[in-house]
C-alpha cells in the first residue's frame, strides 16, 4: 500500500511540475469526519487549478483509533483514506467557489488484538497473545467542495462526499489551503 501511495503522489507531482498551463497549487490540512467509520481524523490535502473551471485534488485523511477493552485484552481499529479528484468549478464570487466533485479513493482499515498471558487463558486456547489483520477497499467518490477566500494567500475549504465501494460512508472534511504559486 505504501508503494502504491509513494507511485501516487510521485505521479501528481510530476503532473504539477510538467503541465505548462497556468496553474495554482494549493496545500493544506484540516479535519475530517465518516459516517460508517464514526471517528475524526486529521487530514491533508493539495490542489492543482488547471484552468479556470478544472482543477484536481489529492487528500489524506488518517481517522484516530478506535480501542476497545476485551476479554482481558485490547482490541484497536484504525482507519486511513487517500483520495484523487477531479473538481468543477460551477459557481465563483469574489469570495467563495462552489465545486462538484468525483474521484478515486482507497479506505483502509488493520485491527490488532493483544492480551496478556493470564487473562487470555481464562477464555481461549490458543499460544497466540496478538493477532493483526486488515483490508484495503477501492471506490469512488462523489461530492461538493466550497473553498472560501481569505486573501491571495489562503483560503478555508469544506467538502462533503460519498464514497461508493467496498467501504460506504459519507465523509466531511474542513480546514486551510495555502496557495503556493500563481
Amino acid at each position: 500500500m505504501k508503494k502504491l501511495l509513494g507511485i501516487l503522489a510521485i505521479a501528481l507531482l510530476f503532473t504539477v511540475v510538467t503541465n505548462e498551463a497556468k496553474a495554482q497549487l494549493s496545500i493544506g490540512g484540516g479535519l475530517g469526519y465518516a459516517t460508517d467509520i464514526s471517528k475524526p481524523g486529521v487530514l491533508v490535502k493539495a490542489t492543482y487549478d488547471i484552468d479556470e473551471t478544472w482543477s484536481g485534488a489529492a487528500h489524506f485523511t488518517y481517522y484516530f483509533p478506535d480501542k476497545v477493552e476485551l476479554f482481558g485484552g485490547e482490541i484497536k481499529t484504525t482507519w486511513w483514506s487517500f483520495g484523487v479528484d477531479g473538481r468543477y468549478k460551477f459557481m465563483e464570487t469574489d469570495a467563495i467557489a462552489l465545486r462538484g466533485v468525483a474521484g478515486l479513493i482507497v479506505t483502509g482499515v488493520s485491527v490488532k488484538s493483544e492480551y496478556n498471558e493470564e487473562d487470555y487463558n481464562l477464555y481461549f486456547k490458543s499460544d497466540d497473545l496478538s493477532s493483526t489483520a486488515s483490508s484495503t477497499e477501492f471506490g469512488v467518490g462523489v461530492g461538493l467542495n466550497a473553498e472560501f477566500a481569505l486573501g491571495d494567500a489562503m483560503g478555508l475549504f469544506g467538502e462533503l462526499r460519498y464514497n461508493l465501494g467496498g467501504a460506504n460512508y459519507l465523509a466531511a472534511q474542513a480546514g486551510i489551503l495555502f496557495k503556493l504559486g500563481n
